[in-house]
């Protein structure tokens, strides 16, 4: 009985499948230990992760290189790889945006070296279209003879381009964004290459044939076989393969049937299916599984290049002679998402982490029907949270989708074992997650906070307690989802690595994925219905991940998300009608009749996707885009009241329009459920008016200095985490009332989490006060027409008249950071304007970096509602 990849023994496979107590389990220590899997090499390619893999010098490969076209030439024979990676994270960290050659797997040589092979994927959307989303062998014999025709432009045979090629078919990814299967390139007996992929379940993917003249083999190379890169790359960004490698075969004498190619998909043995013409089969099943596994050919175990390889999870399904299980790979530390209603019900931290939720995961089934059942180990101390529990309806062969209900909060390693054969067992190395999932609405600033690369400097935490899942891109260069750990640098930006240092300090070890759901320059008109000025749908389907940006990102999290994080800033600000809580579409809808509804209100509705008898046909329309999520939890939406513009004269703080009134809006909406007639709940999520902005931008973050995206980030942070009841914070108003005394104006604030009152910079002076003595008909700052000194005494504020007492009734606003006149460019402006900002005293408020502030942003006192000192 083979059981446990490749020859596990059958001793330690018994211990465990005796069933298990909710109890440390160093029967699965062991197993985890000894289970080969295979081999990754790294999140992102590039010099930071030169990992690879020096394997043999392949000797005769496709013959002796002797004697073209008969039998002591060229001999039948394929090679081949096991392969999972995530294609949307390779085109973005590449060697250029073009991606000329896409990023090598494997290689004794580049793409035109005599006698050698080598495999690259081209990423979908590369600048040589004829290969892109494909693989692509590059192959040459003794004699210089290519084993491909491919022109790299535009695939057409019959090519004489010195980088010919032969292709896959071409590859999608699979509703999580990863592919992961076989690469094949083999030679008949008739003299002709092929290119083959077959996924793990068996579906086969036939690529191009091409039968070159005079070819007569490979003969033995002068460079080794190397996994991961090629032999001679340099340490260039993008020649280092970012994935999950195993089983590496050289066959001599077969090229193999698609039968057999299948079966071994499948999880067959080489050894079995091949006989004597396995010349070798490398198990690569970690950094220290790297000998020849089988195969007649005297080579040499395979050494690692460079630091830091990791085993990977199991990529080929495990099997017991004809039987087998596989649990379909997903990407590293993937979050299945807590449902709204237990994050909201918790009460603490300690009672969030005792929340569940369901894991949902694809498992094949090899061989003969049987039910599954599924175990849970936690990563932390190794301890059974779930035990062997049966997760399918019926017995079943083939792929499907099922669940394994109430697995509580944290991160684990899952096992699937057969029903009928409980020694059979597949094991998940990549420690997935039950927590929060929240999907980002946004527009460029989120963009910008998940992505942005200007500055990156900062080195994630180790924990992975963060991940993410996002489109990448802008307009039609979208890339495939994109997901994964925050773990290494230059996956996200040093904004949302920081976030992730924060959450390791105040997240209380709960997991928690963001999923990006923006779009640049996007308002909330095109986001809702589809986004035309971009040239990307961002609405497609809700199956297909490419499809469009929304419906395929939520695919990949199967439409399972805790909740969404409206942090919706600038496009639509200046359409608040003044005083009012409407916003109108008649700009972006032409001549029809505007749509006077409450703007939170109308995303609620479209959340929701419920449609109401009064909406127009646009609105229908963009409410069918919702529908098409399906979304399987009740929708819940934290809020991020707007933030800043330095744009004054497009939105005049005095007028009662603009951002500040529909800040109010997002805010009252938050705490007292204005317009939640369609059964959405809401939270208020902390306020982020203190980032700085860039010094040529009018609203977005700074992305150089910490106080712009790194702060913009966590705050997202705080936000969350009050959100999901890990924090306690008061986040309401903390001015309520002022006294007048002569020239004096004191108002003293609450401060409802026990701090103390302080600036942005010790000693900095207060900013962003306006007065009125008229009644609110005119407003003066600092410097205005009433000239008067903010001051901070203790727990108060107080506003001292420059000449003359204040008049009765005097009142007073503090707008929280709106920009006084600070045009672009001007930086020193824009810095004592943060420094000025006021805060109550938070411990863990921000990481220690400069210009860090340990305080909460206070809330501002509204234009509708100011104080007045009587």
């Amino acid at each position: 009985m083979r059981v446990f990849g490749f020859g596990f023994g059958v001793a330690m496979a018994a211990m465990l499948a005796a069933g298990g107590t909710p109890a440390p389990s160093p029967v699965y220590d062991a197993l985890s230990d000894a289970t080969p899997f295979s081999t990754f090499l790294g999140v992102r390619n590039g010099d930071q992760y030169q990992r690879a893999i020096q394997g043999p010098t392949l000797s005769n490969l496709f013959g002796n290189g002797n004697n073209a076209g008969t039998a002591g030439g060229q001999i039948p024979g394929a090679i081949a790889i096991r392969v999972r990676f995530q294609p949307g994270g390779i085109i973005v960290n590449s060697a250029s945006a073009s991606n000329t050659q896409g990023i090598p797997i494997l290689g004794s040589g580049g793409t035109t070296a005599s006698r050698s092979c080598t495999l690259y994927w081209v990423p979908a959307g590369a600048s040589q279209a004829g290969f892109a989303g494909r693989f692509i062998w590059y192959n040459r014999d003794r004699g210089g003879v290519y084993s491909g025709d491919r022109d790299p432009t535009t695939g057409a045979a019959g090519s004489s381009a010195s980088t010919r090629g032969l292709r896959s078919a071409i590859v999608t990814p699979d509703d999580t964004g990863v592919i992961c299967g076989t690469v094949i390139l083999s030679l008949d007996g008739a003299g002709q290459f092929q290119v083959r992929f077959v996924r793990n379940d068996g579906t086969l993917q036939a690529g191009d044939t091409f039968t070159p003249a005079g070819f007569m083999g490979n003969a033995t190379p002068a460079n080794s076989m190397v996994f991961g890169s090629y032999f001679g790359a340099t340490a260039a960004y993008g020649q280092y393969f970012p994935g999950t490698l195993a089983d590496f075969l050289q066959l001599d004498g077969s090229g193999g049937t698609d039968a057999e190619w299948q079966d071994f998909a499948r999880g067959g043995d080489p050894a079995t299916i091949w006989g004597a013409s396995l010349a070798a089969h490398y198990r690569l099943g970690g950094p220290t599984d790297l000998a020849k596994t089988a195969g007649s050919r005297a080579y040499a175990a395979a050494t690692l290049i460079g630091t830091g390889h990791i085993r990977g999870t199991e990529l080929r399904p495990v099997r017991s002679g004809a039987n087998g299980i596989h649990a379909w790979p997903l990407w590293r530390r993937y979050t299945h998402a807590l449902p709204p209603a237990a994050v909201r019900s918790a009460t603490s931290a300690a009672d969030l982490i005792n929340k569940t939720g369901d894991v949902v995961r694809q498992v094949l089934i090899v061989g003969a029907a049987t039910h599954v059942e599924a175990r849970a180990v936690r990563e932390s101390d190794d301890r059974v949270m779930v035990d062997w529990t049966q997760i399918s309806a019926a017995p079943f062969t083939g792929l499907q989708t099922l669940t394994l209900p109430n697995v509580p909060t944290g991160t684990y390693r899952w096992l699937f074992r057969r029903a009928d054969d409980r020694t059979v067992i597949s094991i998940s190395r990549d420690y997935e997650r039950i927590g929060p999932v929240m999907a980002i609405i946004g527009q460029s600033q989120a963009q910008i906070a998940f992505f942005d690369a200007t500055s990156v400097t900062l080195d994630p935490p180790t924990s992975g307690l963060v991940s993410f899942c996002a489109m990448r891109g802008a307009g039609a260069r979208y890339t495939p989802i994109d997901g994964g750990a925050i773990g290494t640098r230059n996956v996200v930006s040093d904004g949302m690595v920081a976030f992730a240092q924060l959450w390791e300090v105040i997240g209380a070890g709960v997991p928690i994925e963001l999923v990006g759901l923006f779009q640049n320059g996007s308002a909330t008109h095109n986001f809702m219905y589809r986004d035309v000025s971009n040239g990307f749908d961002l609405w497609g389907d809700s199956v297909t991940p490419t499809s469009g940006m929304v419906t395929g990102t939520m695919a990949a999290k199967r439409n399972r998300i805790t909740g969404f994080l409206l942090d919706w800033s600038t496009s639509d600000t200046s359409t608040a009608a003044a005083g009012g809580t409407a916003l109108t579409f008649a700009t972006a809808y032409g001549s029809r009749t505007p749509v006077e509804r409450p703007w939170v209100e109308r995303v609620a509705e479209l959340f929701a996707g419920v449609p109401k008898s009064t909406a127009d046909s646009t609105e229908r329309a963009e409410r069918q885009n919702f529908q098409k999520l399906g979304l399987v939890n009740r929708p819940w939406v934290v809020t991020i009241p707007v933030g800043r513009h330095r744009d004054i004269s497009a939105n005049p703080a005095g007028s009662g329009s603009g951002y500040e009134t529909f800040r109010k809006i997002q805010h009252d909406w938050a705490l007292s459920g204005v317009g939640l007639d369609a059964g959405i709940d809401a939270t208020l999520g902390a306020y982020r008016l203190d980032f700085l902005l860039g010094p040529s931008d009018s609203a977005h973050q700074d992305r150089t200095d910490p106080r712009g995206n790194i702060r913009f980030c966590q705050r997202w942070a705080h936000a969350l985490a009050r959100a999901c009841h890990i924090e306690a914070y008061d986040p309401t108003p903390a001015f309520a009332s002022a006294t007048r005394s002569g020239a004096v104006i004191t108002l003293p604030a609450t401060m409802k989490n026990g701090g103390a009152l302080m600036t942005g910079v010790n000693g900095a002076t207060p900013a962003e006060f306006e007065v009125s003595e008229d009644g609110g008909s005119s407003w003066s700052k600092m410097g205005g027409a009433i000239a008067f000194t903010p001051a901070l005494s203790g727990n108060s504020i107080t506003l001292t008249r420059s000449s003359g007492n204040w008049a009765p009734n005097t009142r007073i606003r503090y707008l929280a950071n709106w920009p006084a006149a600070v045009g672009n460019g001007q930086i020193a402006a824009e810095t004592i304007l943060t420094n000025g900002m006021l805060y109550e005293s938070y411990a863990n408020a921000e990481m220690p970096l400069a210009g860090a502030v340990q305080g909460i942003p206070l809330l501002p006192a509204f234009a509708a509602t100011p104080l007045v000192a009587t």
